[in-house]
């Protein structure tokens, strides 16, 4: 063998090795991205069940529901709530947190939480007006937009709202 193949011999296995590096690089980066949409993936399937959830609830218990809004003024507001199981669809060890918010709209939170810097929350909502409530909105600026199946708002929160059955209304928020 010649001193030039001997050479090109070695390059040739630098070459291979750089190579070889430089596909179990991409290969790692490639496995670390993949893990990274599936962590995002698991999220948006979670936040799909969570919808599915309330969705099926206030189909579930639309009658109760119906009445306890009607009557928010009165005592039969409580009695009425609190008949109804909730615990298919709010966190463990939490109850459905209720509010009355502007315009006789009532807000039902089942479950909030923080992931990273950010919070969740989600719900669903009778509007006695049946349209599309952004009762987080305070401003022009917080209008809501037509979008899929539902109506958004994106700025310094994400707001999102789909109508579940007349006046019964889902949400999401995250800030």
């Amino acid at each position: 063998m010649g001193k030039n193949t001997v050479k090109s011999n070695a390059k040739n296995g630098r070459k291979r090795k750089s190579k070889f590096k430089l596909l179990k690089r991409s290969m790692i980066g490639g496995l670390a991205f993949c893990m990274v949409l599936g962590a995002l993936n698991e999220y948006k399937g979670t936040g799909r069940k969570r919808k599915e959830k309330v969705f099926g609830f206030v189909e579930d218990e639309e009658e109760l529901l119906r009445k306890a809004a009607e009557n928010a003024e009165n005592s039969d507001f409580i009695d009425t709530i609190d008949s109804i199981d909730a615990s298919e669809i709010v966190d463990s060890g939490e109850g459905l947190d209720i509010a009355k918010t502007v315009g006789g709209v009532i807000k039902f939170r089942c479950g909030s939480e923080e992931i990273s810097a950010a919070n969740c929350e989600w719900g669903f909502y009778y509007s006695p007006q049946d349209i599309p409530v952004n009762f987080y909105g305070f401003g022009r600026d917080s209008k809501l937009e037509e979008v899929g199946n539902g109506y958004a708002f994106s700025g310094s929160y994400e707001f999102y709202t789909e109508k579940i059955r007349d006046n019964f209304w889902y949400y999401s928020i995250s800030d």
